[in-house]
C-alpha cells in the first residue's frame, strides 16, 4: 500500500523550498527512483551530486522504497543517508522527494572518489564545495526524517484545509447567487406582472447569476421577440430559429438538455446550448435558452442545469397561476356583465350605459394620472354603478314624463340598494365607494348622503362625471340625446357645483372616439331589438 497524503507536486514543491532553505541537499525522483532533478549546485560538487554514481545509488535504494509502506532512511553510499518522502495521489505513488545527509567520512570514501572520477572532477575541489553539507550523522538523519515527514503531513493538511475553504467559499458564492436568483423570481411573481415581463426578468436574472453570455425566454407559439439578456455570438434571427426548432421537439420531462446541435445543425464554434423546458400539465408551454458559457470552464455544469431547472419550475408555476387568474378574471367579469345586462334588460334606453360609464371613468382616471390598479377599480365600479336599479320598478325607469316626488325618491334609492347588494361580496369591497356615491355633488346637493367636496370618495367623483356625461349623451324615455357641444358646455358650467373642478379639465381632454363607437353599437342593437 502506498503511504502519503497524496497532495501531489504542490505540497512537495513547498516542502522542497523549505528543505533547501535549511541548507540540505534535495533530489527529485520518479516512481522507480530515476533522478529527474538534482540539487541546484554549480561547480565540482554539483557535478558529483548530479552524476551517475549518486543517481544509481538512489535508484538502487528505490527498489526497497517501492515495497515499504513507510520508506526508510537509507545509506545509499558510505556516510551518505537519503530520506525519501513519497508523493502519493489517488492511491498511486508518483515519485519521491529525497533529502540527503552527509557525514564527513562520506567525502573520504572510495565511493566518493569513484563519483568524482565518473563526473570528471577532482576529489579535492568537489569535497571543498560539499564540506558545508557534511556535518550530519545517521542519528541526525533519522531525527530529520521524522521532522520532514511531520512537515509534509502538516503541509498536506494545510493544503487540504485551504482547498476546503476555497471550495466552501465557492459553494457559498454559488448558493448565494442561486438563492438571490430564486428570491428575485419569487419577488417578481408576487408582483404578478405580465408574462412577457416575468420572462424578461427571468432571462436577465439567469444571465446575471451564471457565466452564460446570454439567456433568453419565450412562451411557446409566441410570434413576438424572445426576452433576451446579454449578447449572443449568434444573431437574433438565429436565436428565434432555435426557439422555433426546439418547440417542435418532444419534451416529456422538466430536466434541461445540453445541446451542441439543434435541428441537425451544429452550434457555432462547438459551443453548448442549455435548453430548459417549461411544462404545464405535461405540455410544453415555454423555453428558456442560454449559451456562450464563459468563465474558466466553458462546459455547462451541474450547477447550471440545477439552477435552470429550478428557474423553469418557477416560470411554470407563474404561468399556471397567471392562466388560472385570467380564467378567474374572465369568470368574474362575466358575472359583472351579467348583472349589467340584467339592468339593461329592464331599460332598453340605457343599453350599454354601464359599459360606457366604465370606459369614460377609466379614461378620466388615466387622464388624472391614477395607477393602473386604481383605473381598473374605476372601470369595475363603473360597470356596477347602477346595479341597484334592479330594485327600481320598471314603471318608474321607463316613465316618459316627469317623475313624481315619490318616483324620484324610488330612483334615489338605487345607489344604496346597489351598495347593499355588493356589500356581502368580498371581491367588490374596493368598488363600493363608486357605487354608493356616484350621484353625490361637489356642492353637497346630491344623494344618497349629501356629501360635498372631498368628503365624496375620489372614485365617486370620477363616476359622477362619467355617468352624467353619458346620461346627457344618450336617448332616454323622457328626452332625446343632447348634442355633443351642449353636453360639453354643461360639463364646463357644472364645474365646482356638480363636479370636482380639478377633474373637469382632465375630462374635457379625453379622446371620445372609442366612446362614440360604443354608443353607435348600442343604438344599432336597440334598433334591431
Amino acid at each position: 500500500m502506498a503511504v502519503g497524503l497524496g497532495n501531489g507536486p504542490e505540497v512537495l514543491a513547498v516542502l522542497r523550498e523549505r528543505v533547501e532553505s535549511m541548507g540540505l541537499l534535495v533530489w527529485q525522483c520518479d516512481a522507480v527512483g530515476l533522478v529527474v532533478d538534482a540539487p541546484p549546485m554549480t561547480g565540482a560538487g554539483g557535478l558529483v551530486l548530479s552524476g551517475r554514481v549518486f543517481a544509481k545509488a538512489i535508484a538502487d535504494s528505490a527498489t526497497k522504497w517501492r515495497t515499504a509502506e513507510r520508506p526508510p532512511v537509507t545509506e545509499v553510499l558510505p556516510g551518505t543517508y537519503m530520506i525519501p518522502i513519497p508523493d502519493v495521489a489517488r492511491g498511486r505513488r508518483l515519485g519521491y522527494l529525497v533529502v540527503g545527509v552527509l557525514e564527513m567520512t562520506a567525502l573520504e570514501s572510495k565511493a566518493f572518489l569513484e563519483a568524482c572520477r565518473a563526473a570528471g572532477v577532482g576529489p579535492e575541489p568537489a569535497a571543498a564545495s560539499l564540506l558545508q553539507y557534511a556535518h550530519g550523522t545517521r542519528t541526525e538523519a533519522m531525527h530529520l526524517a521524522d521532522l520532514l515527514r511531520s512537515m509534509h503531513e502538516d503541509l498536506g493538511a494545510g493544503l487540504k484545509t485551504e482547498r476546503a475553504i476555497e471550495g466552501f467559499t465557492t459553494e457559498l458564492t454559488v448558493t448565494y447567487e442561486q438563492v438571490s436568483l430564486l428570491y428575485e423570481l419569487g419577488r417578481s411573481m408576487r408582483g404578478f406582472p405580465d408574462p412577457a415581463e416575468f420572462l424578461a426578468r427571468t432571462a436577465a436574472n439567469l444571465q446575471d447569476a451564471t457565466d452564460f453570455r446570454w439567456a433568453a425566454a419565450r412562451p411557446c407559439g409566441a410570434t413576438a421577440m424572445p426576452s433576451l439578456a446579454g449578447s449572443p455570438s449568434i444573431d437574433v434571427p438565429r436565436v428565434i430559429e432555435l426557439f422555433n426548432t426546439l418547440e417542435r421537439e418532444a419534451w416529456d420531462e422538466r430536466a434541461p438538455r445540453i445541446l451542441t446541435a439543434v435541428g441537425g445543425e451544429p452550434l457555432p464554434s462547438g459551443s453548448q446550448l442549455l435548453a430548459q423546458p417549461v411544462l404545464i400539465e405535461g405540455r410544453l408551454a415555454g423555453l428558456i435558452l442560454a449559451g456562450d458559457r464563459g468563465g474558466r470552464d466553458p462546459q455547462i455544469s451541474s450547477y447550471d442545469t440545477n439552477l435552470f431547472e429550478t428557474a423553469g419550475t418557477f416560470v411554470s408555476t407563474f404561468l399556471e397561476n397567471h392562466a388560472l387568474a385570467a380564467r378567474e378574471r374572465a369568470t368574474f367579469f362575466g358575472l359583472v356583465r351579467a348583472l349589467t345586462a340584467a339592468i339593461d334588460a329592464k331599460d332598453p334606453y340605457t343599453r350599454g350605459h354601464s359599459e360606457r360609464v366604465a370606459h369614460l371613468g377609466r379614461k378620466l382616471a388615466e387622464a388624472l394620472g391614477a395607477a393602473p390598479e386604481e383605473c381598473e377599480r374605476v372601470h369595475l365600479s363603473g360597470l356596477l354603478h347602477d346595479v341597484g336599479k334592479i330594485g327600481v320598478p320598471e314603471a318608474v325607469l321607463l316613465k316618459n314624463g316627469r317623475l313624481t316626488d315619490d318616483e324620484f325618491e324610488a330612483i334615489k334609492k338605487h345607489p344604496r340598494t346597489g351598495h347593499e347588494i355588493l356589500l356581502a361580496i368580498p371581491r367588490f369591497d374596493d368598488v363600493l365607494g363608486g357605487v354608493l356615491s356616484h350621484h353625490e355633488r361637489w356642492d353637497g346637493r346630491g344623494y344618497p348622503e349629501g356629501l360635498s367636496g372631498e368628503q365624496i370618495p375620489w372614485i365617486g367623483r370620477v363616476l359622477a362625471l362619467a355617468d352624467t356625461f353619458d346620461a346627457m349623451s344618450s336617448n332616454r324615455a323622457y328626452r332625446a340625446a343632447l348634442p355633443r357641444e351642449r353636453v360639453l358646455e354643461e360639463v364646463r358650467n357644472c364645474s365646482g357645483a356638480q363636479f370636482d373642478p380639478d377633474m373637469v379639465p382632465a375630462f374635457l381632454s379625453i379622446d371620445l372616439t372609442e366612446y362614440d363607437a360604443m354608443t353607435a353599437v348600442a343604438q344599432a342593437q336597440r334598433q334591431a331589438a
